[in-house]
C-alpha cells in the first residue's frame, strides 16, 4: 500500500523459475569473492557449485546454476539478488531505497 500512496508508476513481476539453474559461477564468485575474504572459505563455496549432480549412479559436471537446498544456497542465492538489483536499480536509475 505504501507504493501506491507513493504514486509510483512501475509495478514489476519477476519469475524466477529456472533463473539459478543459469547463474555464471566465475561471475557469481567475481561477487563472493567482494563480501568474502577468507579464500578456504571462497574455495569451499567453489567446490559446491561444481560438484554435479548424480543421476542413476553418474556423475554429471555442473558448469553453470547453483546448487537448490544445500548449505550455501542461502548464501549464493543472496549474493545474486543483491548483486542483481544492484545493476538493475543502475540500469534504470531507480533508488535502491525504493525497493
Amino acid at each position: 500500500m505504501q507504493y501506491i500512496a507513493g504514486r509510483y508508476g512501475w509495478c514489476v513481476d519477476l519469475d524466477v523459475e529456472k533463473f539459478f539453474d543459469r547463474v555464471n559461477h566465475d561471475k557469481l564468485m567475481g561477487q563472493i569473492a567482494k563480501r568474502v575474504e577468507d579464500k578456504r572459505l571462497r574455495m569451499l563455496i567453489r567446490a559446491f557449485l561444481k560438484a554435479g549432480a548424480m543421476e542413476n549412479g553418474l556423475v554429471s559436471p555442473s558448469v553453470e546454476g547453483t546448487p537448490q537446498g544445500g548449505p550455501v544456497t542461502p548464501l549464493t542465492q543472496k549474493v545474486i539478488w543483491v548483486a542483481g538489483l544492484s545493476v538493475a536499480n543502475y540500469k534504470i536509475g531507480l533508488n535502491s531505497g525504493a525497493f
